[in-house]
């Protein structure tokens, strides 16, 4: 299985030293890890999900091409 991109879990704070918003997690072959930018502490997680949890940026909804239609600008009158 192929590396996922690091991404940064917000809130989260390092067990090792403390710092909030310092802790990305990735996948690296079957385990998922995370790991602190700050003081390089590194922990694999339980195999729980198979599948990358939904958030905001990845979760996008599907726009069919049948439902975007043209925006049209108009001058108001005077």
């Amino acid at each position: 299985m192929s590396k996922t991109p690091k991404r940064f879990i917000a809130g989260a704070v390092c067990p090792k030293c403390g710092e909030m918003d310092k802790l990305v997690m990735f996948r690296d072959e079957n385990q998922t890890r995370r790991e602190c930018v700050n003081c390089g502490y590194q922990d694999s997680l339980e195999d729980g999900f198979t599948q990358e949890i939904p958030t905001r940026v990845t979760a996008q909804p599907k726009i069919k091409s049948e439902d975007v239609q043209p925006l049209k600008f108009f001058r108001p009158p005077k």
